[in-house]
């Protein structure tokens, strides 16, 4: 995540080759968010998905899946870290990492949920 002064811009990778097993693991909030993140584009009144700019059957780190890109207005960070604490995103052991002034901003924020 690039969290600028004007725009905010985050890069999901979906990964496409889950084995049954993880797929078992795989906690409901994770499948919610997977699911939100990749079947829309657009995402409240200002959040949009390049869908042009995804990157299909990539390999990255040993696994194969999608890259998806997405941005919004720095202006709508609150309203991107209120939606993450609704939909637990703090429950997942996932890093979420950020760069760009905008990090440093916002570290707070990030912390409390």
């Amino acid at each position: 995540m690039d969290i600028g002064g004007t725009l905010v811009k985050l890069v999901y990778f979906e990964p496409k080759d889950i084995t049954a097993e993880e797929e078992q693991e795989e906690v409901e909030n994770l499948k919610s968010i997977r699911k939100y993140l990749t079947s829309n584009t657009a995402y409240g009144k200002t959040g949009i998905r390049d869908v042009h700019l995804e990157l299909k059957n990539l390999t990255m780190c040993g696994r194969k899946g999608n890259l998806h890109f997405i941005r919004f207005p720095s202006c709508a960070m609150h309203r991107f870290i209120q939606m993450g604490s609704e939909k637990n995103f703090s429950s997942l052991h996932t890093t979420l990492c950020a760069t760009g002034g905008g990090a440093y901003k916002f570290e707070e924020d990030f912390r409390m949920v």
